[in-house]
């Protein structure tokens, strides 16, 4: 690595893993722009277009170091989501970070993600996570990793996506396609630690909103979501815990 490229945080790392070596990237709403400088620095991306929705939050992404001889295989432009892709730059992978699900979905809705050079969709919803999955599914994204990393007290789900059937990855002995978007078909079956503590923090928090909700959609919706959350808890816990 470069020593221009300063380490990242575990969330940006975790995007930065999924992310094929020689790639030409992406990073939309790139914020203060770090991934963009360590995919350059380090030479894990061939290119990367660091974007934000104007040009006053473009002016505040990290720049590159005077002089600093991989500062060529970045870009920076102002645009609308995908918008602010061109045909030339020939990107072949998008990063979609720090939006909630719904905000996703409506990004990957633009003409630019039907694109034949786009080959792989690395996501980070901070919210919503099924509805991100069951845009992936319908839309012929079939998820090849999953990934959840602890940070300041929060998890944040990485979520890596190539072309492809999916139909397999959401057939399930003990759990049904609604619980697989929510818990992750990969994680579900990973036997990483992070998802039994991810789900054991849920069951904690929507077993106190269901004691102290009142009737209604609100608690239906509780009660729905922490069923949900001891089915999976069940699949992923070991024998005898």
């Amino acid at each position: 690595m470069a020593p221009e490229a300063a380490p990242l945080s575990p969330r940006l790392a975790a995007l930065a893993d999924a992310i094929a070596p020689g790639s030409r990237v992406a990073d939309i709403g790139t914020g203060h722009g770090l991934l963009p400088l360590w995919l350059a620095a380090s030479g894990r991306a061939a290119y990367c277009l660091a974007a934000e929705k104007t040009e006053e939050l473009l002016a505040g992404v990290a720049r590159p170091p005077a002089g600093a001889p991989w500062a060529a295989g970045l870009g920076y432009r102002a645009g609308d989501g995908l918008g602010a892709i061109r045909p030339d730059d020939r990107i072949d992978t998008i990063v979609l970070a720090g939006l909630g699900g719904r905000t996703i979905v409506r990004l990957l809705g633009a003409a630019e993600a039907e694109s034949p050079a786009l080959k792989l969709l690395v996501l980070q919803p901070r919210s919503e996570p099924a509805l991100t999955r069951l845009w992936l599914s319908n839309h012929g994204w079939r998820p090849f990793g999953e990934r959840l990393t602890l940070e300041r007290g929060r998890f944040h789900l990485t979520l890596a996506a190539a072309r492809g059937d999916d139909t397999e990855l959401y057939a399930h002995p003990s759990l049904r396609r609604e619980d697989l978007l929510a818990a992750g078909p990969l994680l579900v079956r990973s036997g990483s630690p992070e998802i039994g503590r991810y789900w054991r923090s849920e069951q904690v928090r929507l077993a106190g909103i269901v004691a102290g909700s009142r009737s209604g959609p609100s608690s239906v919706r509780a009660r729905d979501d922490l069923a949900r959350a001891l089915r999976v808890i069940a699949v992923i816990s070991p024998p005898g815990e």
